[in-house]
C-alpha cells in the first residue's frame, strides 16, 4: 500500500539496514553463558559470563530490538500505525509532504517527496545504531523494485527468487505450461499414498518445501498462484506432487510477470474491492473457496482460501466470501486513513 502511494505521489524511496541489530538493546533478564573459546583466564575456566546485551538466538532478542527501535522512532516524532505495526509516520502530516517509514526486523524503507527529510532520519538513526545506507530502493526481501517516475509507475518482481526456487527443485530447464492447474484434473484425498512404496517415495519428495517456496512468491507478487498452492500439506501423494511440478512449470514460463502499482491520477484513486466464490468446489469436504482482490492504483491485497464451513447454497457461499472481503476492506480503509487517504 505504501509503495502504491509512493508511486502515485512520485515520492523518493530509500532503504537502510541496521547492522547486527540484536546486539543493540540491553537485556533485562539475568542470563549467563559459558566463556567464549580463548577468552578464559587460566585457573578461571569455571567462571561464566553474565549477558549485558541481547544475542542472536535468544528468544527475547527480537522483541528487545523492536522495543528499542520503536522508542527511538517515537523520540523522532513518529507515530506507529494502529492498522499495521510495521508502519511509522509523523503525527498529523499532510499526504503531499508525507514521510513514511516501514520496518521489517532490521530492514527499513523510507519514503517521502523530500530527500532532506529522509536524510535527516537516516542521520538521526545512525547516531544511535550502526546503519548501512543502501540508497535507492531496489531489492527488498527478495522483491525487486523498478519504477518509471515520469509515468508514476512502479513494478514489483520476484524473478530472481523464483529462478532460485526452480533451480532448487531441478525445474530450471523444464518445459513451461500456460496455466498453473489442469482444469480436467481434480485433486482429492483419495490421491494420498496408498502403499508403503508410495509413502517411501513421498517421504523423500520435497513437496512441503516446494509449496512453501511458492507461497512466499504468491504473497509477494504472484497473486496468480493464490488458488493453487497450500493444498494437501498433511499427507501428499504422487499425484499432488505432479500438480506442484505443473505449478513450477507455469512459473518457469511466467518469470517476467510483474505486479504494477499506481499510474498517473489527477487525484488519489479510490479503494476498490471484488469478491467471488465457487460452490462446494472441494470434492472431499464440499466446502467452497473464497477469493477477493483489492485495488488502489494497482493490486494491493488478495486472497484465495477454502471456507471453513459448508455453504448450503451458492448465495450463502458468496455471502461468506463477501464477509471476508469486507473484513479486509475495513482494515485497508483504516490503514489508508492513517496514511492520509480517507475513503468515502
Amino acid at each position: 500500500m505504501v509503495l502504491a502511494i509512493a508511486a502515485i505521489e512520485d515520492m523518493e524511496l530509500e532503504q537502510m539496514d541496521a547492522v547486527t541489530a540484536f546486539f543493540n538493546p540491553n537485556i533485562a533478564e539475568e542470563i549467563y553463558m559459558e566463556q567464549p573459546e580463548g577468552f578464559a583466564i587460566a585457573g578461571q575456566e569455571d567462571l561464566v559470563c553474565r549477558l549485558r546485551r541481547s544475542l542472536y538466538s535468544l528468544k527475547q532478542s527480537s522483541r528487545n530490538w523492536n522495543q528499542l527501535l520503536d522508542a527511538r522512532l517515537k523520540q523522532l516524532g513518529f507515530v506507529q500505525s494502529n492498522a499495521d505495526n510495521c508502519i511509522y509516520a509523523p503525527h498529523a502530516q499532510d499526504p503531499k509532504s508525507a514521510l513514511y517509514l516501514l520496518v521489517y526486523v532490521d530492514n527499513m524503507i523510507l519514503t517521502s517527496k523530500s530527500m532532506v527529510q529522509i536524510n535527516h532520519i537516516k542521520t538521526e538513526l545512525s547516531k544511535q545504531f550502526k546503519m548501512t545506507n543502501m540508497g535507492a530502493l531496489g531489492l527488498f526481501l527478495g522483491v525487486e523494485i523498478t519504477r518509471d517516475c515520469p509515468s508514476h509507475r512502479l513494478w514489483l518482481s520476484q524473478k530472481h527468487y523464483l529462478q532460485k526456487v526452480l533451480a532448487s527443485f531441478g525445474m530450471d530447464n523444464c518445459k513451461p505450461v500456460s496455466t498453473p492447474m489442469e482444469t480436467s484434473t481434480c485433486l482429492t484425498k483419495a490421491m494420498e499414498p496408498q502403499s508403503n512404496e508410495e509413502r517411501a517415495q513421498m517421504a523423500s519428495t520435497p513437496y512441503r518445501s516446494a509449496v512453501g517456496s511458492l507461497i512466499y512468491g504468491m504473497l509477494g507478487t504472484r497473486l496468480d498462484l493464490a488458488a493453487c498452492v497450500s493444498h494437501f500439506m498433511a499427507n501428499p501423494g504422487p499425484g499432488h506432487w505432479q500438480a506442484v511440478k505443473r505449478i513450477l512449470r507455469y512459473v518457469s514460463g511466467t518469470l517476467d510477470a510483474v505486479l504494477e502499482l499506481a499510474g498517473s491520477f489527477s487525484t488519489a484513486p479510490d479503494l476498490e474491492g471484488y469478491s467471488d466464490s465457487d460452490w462446494a468446489g472441494c470434492p472431499d469436504s464440499r466446502c467452497s473457496t473464497t477469493g477477493f482482490v483489492f485495488m488502489f492504483g494497482g493490486t494491493v491485497a488478495w486472497q484465495s482460501k477454502r471456507q471453513p464451513t459448508v455453504a448450503l447454497s451458492s448465495p450463502e457461499a458468496e455471502y461468506m466470501a463477501l464477509t471476508q472481503a469486507c473484513k479486509e476492506a475495513i482494515w485497508l480503509r483504516q490503514l489508508l486513513i492513517e496514511l492520509g487517504y480517507p475513503q468515502g
